[in-house]
């Protein structure tokens, strides 16, 4: 039986909180897991590179050896992510088997370009919660510009009526560009049709490809303003739902305000490497390397309190911040310390570092705006 007693002498009472509930739960309550980093498009706007960016990803055995771990921790959920994750369907159906059959509610994002029917059965047999199909605008032209993916837009619309017909709960994650803002009023009229729950929005990202591409791809201003009135006008009457995320929410919340104390959040990518956020160029631990359980008590149930990862949250005020951290997220190396095998002594250095490194950028930018006065 844990005995969590009550503060120790030389902690405050919000440091007893977070202990304590670092010490009650297993783990994150929420995962996700990039599958693969392979994809079948060319976004313009990806943010982790697929396929462009190589990586030595798990085998299956060591991914199946990984979710019989979540399994001990007992996760509320796990999002199947990549690259696409059907591009290894048989591994992403034991995975979902696993872990439904254990309580947890695995969804999954996807092109949905080798959905077929056959496939939705498979996923809905498996025990798939919800699927999330991405369709970037209401028209084949303005979707397949974006994702460089002929018969993208196709693909899409059959993955959500395949989906659909098995009884799958979906949804669509729509990415506003400059020459596909306009469409959103017919997406979610499609939405509608195709049986689809949700319509999920959110802000471009500079990071990745949508850095290299952001003068092609970036909406204006005015056209977030018209998108955002439009919003407010029709979000609560609409239906299917639709919801507009924030990338960076969890990063002001957690890193600058840690409103929420334990980490409750961790990103898996496909070579295994851990990270409390997929858009910081931070990985703090390594599947296999060490359990999982072990990173947990070693420091990654309260990461948000390391002095690294709240130093480059707090330079992150909206989604423009993403593309001026240091390192560049999926442009140059990250930033590797590990949890266990690292000394404070090397990760405070590294911290340091970082540090200087952008408060050098800092000035090469405020020179900039100088320079253009």
């Amino acid at each position: 039986m844990m005995l969590l007693g009550p503060p120790r002498w030389n902690e405050s009472q919000r440091d007893n909180t977070l202990r304590r509930t670092s010490e009650i739960l297993r783990g994150p309550t929420d995962w996700s897991l990039d599958l693969t980093n392979r994809c079948v498009g060319r976004c313009l706007h990806c943010f982790n590179r697929s396929t462009t960016l190589p990586r030595n990803e798990m085998e299956d055995e060591q991914i199946l050896k990984l979710v019989d771990e979540l399994i001990g921790i007992q996760p509320m959920g796990l999002c199947l992510c990549g690259g696409e994750p059907l591009l290894r369907l048989d591994l992403a159906c034991q995975v979902m088997e696993r872990l439904s059959d254990a309580g947890t509610k695995v969804n999954m994002v996807t092109t949905g370009l080798t959905l077929t029917q056959e496939v939705a059965k498979r996923l809905k047999e498996s025990g798939i919660n919800s699927v999330q199909v991405s369709l970037d605008g209401a028209t084949a032209e303005s979707h397949e510009h974006l994702r460089r993916l002929p018969g993208g837009f196709a693909g899409a619309i059959r993955a959500l009526r395949c989906l659909a017909d098995v009884g799958v709960e979906t949804g669509i994650a729509f990415s506003p560009t400059r020459f596909n803002i306009g469409e959103l009023e017919r997406v979610v009229e499609l939405a509608s049709e195709l049986g689809a729950q949700e319509v999920r929005m959110q802000p471009l990202m500079p990071m990745g490809e949508g850095l290299l591409n952001w003068p092609e791809i970036a909406p204006t201003a005015a056209q977030y303003d018209a998108l955002i009135a439009w919003y407010r006008q029709v979000c609560l009457q609409t239906r299917p739902r639709l919801s507009w995320g924030d990338p960076v929410d969890h990063m002001i919340r957690y890193g600058q305000f840690n409103d929420e104390g334990v980490c409750h959040n961790v990103a898996i990518s496909s070579d295994g490497y851990l990270t409390p956020s997929p858009y910081l160029p931070l990985f703090v631990g390594k599947v296999g390397r060490h359990s999982l359980s072990d990173y947990w008590h070693a420091g990654l149930a309260r990461i948000w309190d390391l002095r690294l990862v709240r130093e480059l949250a707090f330079r992150v005020r909206s989604v423009e911040d993403l593309g001026r951290l240091s390192p560049i997220p999926f442009l140059e190396p990250p930033i590797l310390i590990d949890l266990i095998d690292d000394p404070p002594a090397r990760i405070e250095h590294v911290t340091d570092l970082v540090l200087r490194l952008n408060r050098s950028v800092d000035t090469l930018a405020t020179q900039n705006v100088m320079l253009s006065q």
